[in-house]
């Protein structure tokens, strides 16, 4: 799935995915066209991030 799917599915912005991609908390495979194709994998793993960074500062 693309980020747009993404960020709907963990209410993240698009530049958390990326900061988290940067971080190495997810590694996203490359499609032939350069686009990120995220797993279900990656959307858990985000999921678990954003409510714990939601948790801390909310």
């Amino acid at each position: 799935m693309l980020i747009n799917e993404v960020s709907k599915l963990t209410n993240l912005t698009k530049k958390a995915i990326e900061y988290y991609i940067l971080q190495g908390l997810i590694t996203p495979s490359i499609l032939a066209n350069g686009y990120r194709d995220y797993s279900d994998q990656d959307v858990e793993i985000l999921n678990k991030v954003g409510f714990s960074f939601k948790f801390i500062f909310g």
